[in-house]
């Protein structure tokens, strides 16, 4: 359970004396105004912390780049698809079409089915894609 102290003054230098055994039931929470501005935790916590969002960080680009490279894969195998499957959806993995349906949602699940969750490229078939018209909002002055 975490344990708040409010300040009291923003202008003011603050001295808080904490032990081991403060830290031990949880974080401590610092509030300005009644509204919390930072934590305290154990130094573990912090480093956990870190690694944890470093290897997110780095999960989240690998990520991006197999996406990326799937994306790229359906644009070269395009002229191809349009002969062979004009109007489905397909499922590129690994730079090749793994799987296709007129249904985006069950191709997906049946994707995910077969090869786990991890990024796939699912893109309509067609020779144009579709362009989306959003309207804008003028303020006027």
């Amino acid at each position: 359970m975490a344990k708040t102290v409010s300040l009291k003054e923003a202008q003011a230098i603050y001295s808080l004396a904490l032990n081991k055994t403060d830290l031990a039931q949880g974080p401590l929470i610092l509030e300005h105004e009644g509204e919390p501005v930072a934590a305290v935790v154990p130094i573990t916590e912090y480093r956990e912390f870190e690694a944890w969002r470093e290897q997110e960080a780095r999960t989240r680009a690998k990520s991006d780049e197999a996406f990326e490279r799937e994306r790229a894969a359906f644009e070269r195998l395009k002229p191809e698809l349009l002969k062979t499957h004009r109007g489905k959806f397909v499922a590129v993995l690994n730079e090749q079409v793994v799987d296709g349906d007129t249904d985006r949602v069950q191709l997906v699940l049946r994707v995910y089915d077969r090869f786990g969750y991890r990024p796939i490229y699912v893109q309509l078939v067609e020779e144009h894609p579709p362009r989306w018209r959003l309207p804008s909002v003028w303020i006027a002055r």
